[in-house]
């Protein structure tokens, strides 16, 4: 072999290696599916500050009600004409439905609505910022999910970024953190959140996804309906001026139907390890939505904070998308 055909052969080999490597060849449908969790990051990112607002003044029970109420409505003029077609769906699994009901609709909402009032801003992203975490542990005791030491490392990395951030950059706020009841709450609620991600694999593949979506929201309204309707006429009971029927109204489309809807769907198609990664983009996209609205100033821990937030998601999420 000549030289020039040797070389030409290495070219074509690496050529060849490149090309298997390349994330370019990931089909479409995984591209959809991490914008199906990324967009559902966002609202959220959005619901802390504005359902922050609203819980000051409102009680949990009542906040998870009309909440999912307006998704109710929000949904239901798509989503009635398939359940009325998949209504012998729903009967054969209504054991699934209402599982999702009371960890996604009922439990998750409920916790985090107690514990927002009663905890500082810190503390509570600190906690979910152990979302990944908790799904990484709750698929392998249910499942025994494989986790890969690039997942593992990502997964930390992502945290130590996370930690950067809400510390802003200083050891003396992490060393000074206090943990009350209400945070105690808050780890209640995502662990709950984590089972909801991790069971995402039993969820009927039958039933479409807004039909799955809509029932469990109206399965979850239900028991959320009874703790409400035998409070309100108590101290439970609360005003509404209009600028908390634009945050509620607000809350129910944006980060409860819409999110729900993307994120259920996301999660199916990339599994709950990989799709849970995504929760560390809410403080980023947290910290983004308080320099554009509240005015605040971007500094040096919020560049190093992110980058490592990002770093460590791709190396979670890497290799899992190059195998799909």
């Amino acid at each position: 072999m000549t030289d020039q055909a040797a070389r030409e052969s290495w070219r074509q080999r690496l050529g060849r290696r490149w090309r298997s490597s390349a994330p370019g060849k990931l089909p479409l449908s995984t591209y959809v599916a991490y914008l199906m969790v990324l967009v559902p990051s966002i609202f959220w990112a959005s619901n802390v500050v504005v359902a922050r607002a609203v819980v000051q003044t409102t009680p949990p029970v009542a906040m998870t009600f009309w909440r999912w109420a307006g998704a109710i409505l929000v949904l239901a003029p798509f989503a009635l004409p398939k359940v009325i077609e998949q209504r012998a769906l729903l009967r054969q699994h209504w054991k699934w439905l209402l599982v999702f009901a009371i960890l996604g609709v009922v439990g998750f909402n409920m916790l985090v609505y107690l514990a927002l009032p009663n905890t500082t801003a810190i503390n509570a992203t600190l906690i979910q910022g152990c979302i990944p975490a908790a799904v990484l542990c709750t698929s392998w005791v249910l499942f025994r999910t494989k986790v890969s030491a690039r997942m593992i490392v990502g997964t930390v990395a992502s945290f130590i970024g996370l930690l950067v951030v809400i510390s802003t950059g200083s050891l003396t706020v992490l060393t000074a953190l206090h943990f009350n009841h209400a945070d105690l709450l808050m780890s209640g609620a995502i662990w709950v959140w984590a089972l909801y991600i991790a069971l995402q694999r039993r969820m009927p593949a039958a039933i479409d996804p807004l039909v799955f979506l809509f029932a469990t929201a109206v399965i979850g309204e239900v028991f959320i309906g009874a703790l409400y309707v035998s409070q309100v006429a108590g101290p439970m009971g609360f005003e509404a001026p209009p600028w908390k029927i634009l945050a509620m109204t607000y809350i129910a489309v944006f980060p409860t139907a819409l999110a729900y809807y993307l994120w259920n769907q996301g999660i199916v198609k990339l599994g709950a390890n990989a799709g849970a990664q995504s929760q560390y983009l809410i403080p980023v996209f947290g910290a983004l939505f308080a320099m554009i609205f509240l005015g605040e100033s971007f500094h040096w821990y919020h560049g190093v904070g992110i980058a490592l937030i990002l770093w460590g998601i791709y190396m979670a999420i890497s290799k899992q998308s190059a195998a799909k």
